[in-house]
């Protein structure tokens, strides 16, 4: 087996697949971060490849190698119709068009868990249907936990209004912070 191959071995050990802009994504299994969904042509997946290949091989491959490995991995997530034009989204996603059903907020934690809100309320999933792309920038969030408000604790919000120091529920300053987290949890523009 050549050095090439050895390389190519470690590239085939994720999931390759293209995004909506047509770029290509690999996710791949990262030790105490759990699977990671990377662009192919990004500084993280070359730092994640080059940690692979040195702590096998004890080597990283020459440029000539590692450009060979990137335009491999680019034909392969082209090949297969059904891992094409996924959505890929940076930490906040939505399901539903118009209204909008449900926002997802991803923790990026090992287990791949992710926040679902609702009209209803909101509940901690995880699934390998919701790639978010991952960046070196990207921490983990904490597990959100229910709170148990018995009937005379107020409201979250309120706490958070008060915490703030943003006057009453119906001040100017408190209703622009409200806006401002929405539209912090917005996965589209305007």
């Amino acid at each position: 087996m050549t050095q090439l191959d050895a390389f190519l071995n470690i590239a085939r050990r994720g999931q390759t697949f293209t995004s909506l802009g047509g770029r290509a994504f690999i996710t791949v299994g990262a030790q105490s971060l759990g699977d990671q969904t990377l662009a192919v042509r990004s500084r993280a997946f070359r730092q994640w490849f080059y940690d692979q290949a040195y702590s096998e091989l004890d080597t990283i491959p020459s440029a000539y190698a590692f450009s060979a490995i990137l335009h491999h991995l680019e034909a392969q997530a082209v090949r297969d119709p059904n891992r094409c034009q996924i959505r890929v989204p940076f930490r906040v996603d939505s399901r539903g068009h118009s209204p909008i059903q449900k926002i997802l907020l991803d923790l990026a934690n090992p287990d791949g868990q992710f926040v679902e809100i609702t009209p209803a309320g909101w509940q901690v999933a995880s699934g390998q249907g919701v790639p978010f792309e991952t960046s070196r920038s990207t921490w983990s969030l904490p597990v959100p936990i229910q709170a148990a408000t018995p009937n005379n604790d107020p409201h979250p919000l309120d706490t958070l209004r008060t915490t703030l120091n943003l006057g009453p529920p119906d001040s100017p300053d408190w209703l622009r912070c409200l806006a401002w987290l929405f539209a912090a949890l917005r996965p589209n523009g305007p």
